[in-house]
C-alpha cells in the first residue's frame, strides 16, 4: 500500500488512484503507525512538529499538540528518552495530525 514493497502483478488502488502513479498524494492522505517510531532519536516532539509542517500540506500543529497533551506525551523529551508506550503515542499523534483520510 505504501509502495515499500514492489508488487509482482495486479493493481493497488487507493482513493481511486494507482498507488505508484499517485504515491505522494496517497501518502499525504494516509496516516501510518509502524511497530516503532522511525525518526531520529535525538529529536523531541516539538522538533518533529517543525519537520512535519514541511512534509504534509495539511499538517495541523494545534491538533498535534492537543493529541500530545491528551496522550500525556512530553513535548521536549528526546525520543530516545521516551518509553515504548510513549513512543507509540507520539507515533499515533504524528499519524493523525495531518488529518489523513485513512489511518
Amino acid at each position: 500500500m505504501l509502495n515499500l514493497l514492489k508488487k509482482e502483478y495486479g493493481e493497488i488502488m487507493l482513493f481511486n488512484k494507482d498507488h505508484v502513479e499517485h504515491e505522494l498524494s496517497i501518502k499525504n492522505d494516509s496516516g501510518v503507525v509502524f511497530d516503532d517510531l522511525h525518526v531520529a532519536e535525538t529529536l523531541n516532539a516539538t522538533q518533529l512538529d517543525k519537520i512535519m509542517k514541511r512534509v504534509f500540506q495539511t499538517w495541523d500543529s494545534d491538533y498535534y499538540f492537543e493529541r500530545l497533551a491528551q496522550f500525556n506525551v512530553p513535548k521536549r523529551k528526546k525520543v530516545k528518552e521516551l518509553s515504548r508506550g510513549m513512543r507509540m503515542k507520539l507515533s499515533i499523534a504524528l499519524a493523525m495530525a495531518h488529518h489523513p483520510k485513512l489511518l
